[in-house]
């Protein structure tokens, strides 16, 4: 599936799109995991570290007429117990 991506890098106060094309991605869930265990692996890092990224996105559902698909994913580690977090904020 073919994805467009920003990477916003807040230190440096710059940010670059790309279009990514990947079939094990399906959604903002998807290439949140991604970049925490595959691109930048926040893993080897504590959680305040720059390597630390907050993932968010909206599905292809979004903007339909389907009750519950108005929400935004949000993919983060978490500062108070280290692990990886997904979670949802939005309207019905």
């Amino acid at each position: 599936m073919r994805h467009k991506v920003a990477f916003v890098h807040v230190g440096d106060k710059k940010m670059r799109v790309e279009e990514i094309d990947r079939d094990d991605i399906l959604g903002p869930a998807d290439w949140g995991i991604h970049c925490h265990l595959e691109l930048y692996e926040s893993f080897k890092y504590p959680p305040y570290d720059e390597h630390n990224v907050f993932c968010f996105g909206m599905g292809k559902l979004a903007g339909g007429v389907l009750s519950g698909t108005h929400r935004l994913i949000a993919t983060f580690r978490s500062p108070l117990w280290g692990g990886l977090y997904l979670s949802t904020v939005g309207g019905a």
